[in-house]
Formats: structure tokens, C-alpha cells, sequence
């Protein structure tokens, strides 16, 4: 019993697959033909505006990002610079400590824009 309604719905897939193959090769018109290369045409063109706006709008925020990063991380080292020359001698051994993270997340968010700029280059490129 199980094998004939096995072999019932592979009779019922195929022919299926055989009336709709049919449906798709006797629809190939001309009319259809242009119709559809228009749309696809027509697709294309919003594809390409609909990307270049983006590209746009994204190669702006990273130059954005780009600039407030590299600020931000001179202010940090002009602000430890400041903090060690004013300081007295005995904290400045404190400061010399502390500031090695300060310096190294500095090198860390020169390294990102660097990055950032690279990717926005690709993608103007691409």
C-alpha cells in the first residue's frame, strides 16, 4: 500500500513537471520576450542608481568617522602630553604607566581609519 502512494505521487511530480515545462515553452512570445527584457532593463537602472546613491551616502560616514577617529586620538595624546608636562616629578612615573594604554588605543584608532579609508577606497574602485 505504501509503495503504490509512493509511486502514485512520483507518477503525479512528473506529470506536474511535464505540463508546466509545456505552459513555459508554448508561452515564449515576442511580445513577452520585450516585455520582459524591458523590466529587466528597467531593473538594472534602479539597481545601479539605487547603489551608487548608497555608495554615496556610505563613502560619506566613513569620511565622517574617518575625521572625528583621527581627532579624537590626537586630542587623547595632546592631553596625556599636557598631563606629563605639568606634572610634578613624582607623578610622572604615574603617568608614564597610564598612559601607555592611552597610546596604544590611539594606535588602535589611527589603525581603524586607516582601514576605513582603504574599504572606502575599494568600493569607489569597485
Amino acid at each position: 500500500m505504501k509503495r503504490c502512494i509512493k509511486i502514485l505521487i512520483m507518477i503525479l511530480i512528473c506529470l506536474i513537471l511535464i505540463v508546466s515545462i509545456q505552459s513555459v515553452a508554448n508561452a515564449k512570445d515576442s511580445t513577452y520576450d520585450t516585455e520582459m527584457k524591458s523590466l529587466i532593463e528597467k531593473n538594472y537602472q534602479d539597481k545601479t542608481e539605487a547603489s551608487s546613491k548608497t555608495m554615496s551616502a556610505l563613502a560619506t560616514i566613513i569620511v565622517v568617522v574617518r575625521i572625528i577617529g583621527i581627532t579624537v586620538a590626537i586630542l587623547m595624546l595632546f592631553v596625556i602630553a599636557i598631563k606629563y608636562m605639568v606634572a610634578a616629578p613624582g607623578e610622572k612615573a604615574d603617568i608614564k604607566k597610564s598612559s601607555t594604554i592611552y597610546v596604544v588605543g590611539a594606535i588602535i584608532l589611527f589603525g581603524v581609519t586607516t582601514i576605513l579609508g582603504i574599504i572606502s577606497d575599494f568600493a569607489e574602485a569597485i
